[in-house]
């Protein structure tokens, strides 16, 4: 099969704790570019966070953002698709974490909102690279549908609560940990396999024509959906069980490993 979209998940993925783009990573991006090969990011991260990665590596396809919420062209702005949050769920949401003493950020217009400014916030800050705006009580404050929410916990946290969460948001709500301490919460039809079919009726391409690389759980649906889902080395057991092919670790070079064997062959 030659592969005409690779979609490339950002954390843990094409990049480490460190958030450094290696510069093999680079110059293997850029190859499948030069081949005519499209390459986009997919990832969980809010539009303006993911765009120094995908300026960094070349990347002129619109990017997946929001686990597939988004779909945004990096050059023009344009919106390809933008799926958001129903107002009646997105206060259900913001009492459920004000009963549970949990943590909640609030995406709205490509802006990171919270009731107050504390260390999670820091946190979230320090990896994608944004500002929060603390604004008081979100439930005053959110009166439009937004893009998405995040719980941030500790991971033994998130593990005690999250048969909870489901049991109360799950049949209405799409779910999912996009890293050990990070829930994310989205309109239900939400995924980044969703952000792969709009790429794919944009370009004319079939899902099966295109190649996925991921590491955790948001990135599940859209291994599922490729003609070839490839699942990082340091992915977790079950995410690495539903993909095609299993990759080495981001520390060992997994992605580039991916694209040189899939795409780049001997060139």
């Amino acid at each position: 099969m030659a592969y005409k979209l690779v979609a490339v998940d950002i954390d843990g993925t094409l990049v480490d704790a460190d958030l450094l783009v290696e510069p093999a990573t680079r110059r293997a991006l850029q190859q499948c570019v030069k081949q005519g090969v499209r390459v986009t990011l997919a990832t969980g991260r809010m539009f303006r966070s993911a765009l120094p990665f995908a300026r960094e590596v070349g990347i002129c396809a619109p990017l997946i953002t929001y686990n597939g919420a988004l779909v945004k062209d990096p050059a023009s702005g344009e919106i390809y698709h933008h799926r958001t949050v129903p107002l009646h769920l997105a206060r259900r949401v913001i009492g459920l974490c004000r009963e549970m003493n949990l943590q909640l950020n609030v995406y709205l217009d490509d802006e990171c909102y919270v009731e107050e400014y504390n260390g999670w916030s820091q946190i979230y800050e320090d990896i994608a690279g944004i500002s929060t705006r603390a604004i008081g009580d979100l439930e005053k404050f959110l009166v439009r549908e937004p893009t998405k929410f995040i719980i941030a916990a500790t991971p033994e946290e998130l593990d005690k609560y999250t048969d909870v969460l489901r049991e109360r948001l799950a049949r209405d709500l799409y779910l999912t940990r996009s890293r050990p301490i990070f829930v994310e919460i989205h309109h239900p039809a939400v995924s980044k396999a969703e952000g792969l079919r709009v790429l794919g009726e944009h370009y004319g391409i079939e899902l099966a024509e295109m190649m996925a690389v991921g590491d955790a759980d948001n990135d599940v649906e859209m291994l599922q959906a490729a003609g070839l889902g490839v699942a990082m080395g340091n992915a977790p057991a079950k995410v690495q069980k539903e993909a095609d092919w299993v990759t080495a670790s981001i520390q060992e070079g997994g992605l580039v490993t991916a694209l040189e064997k899939f795409i780049l062959g001997d060139n």
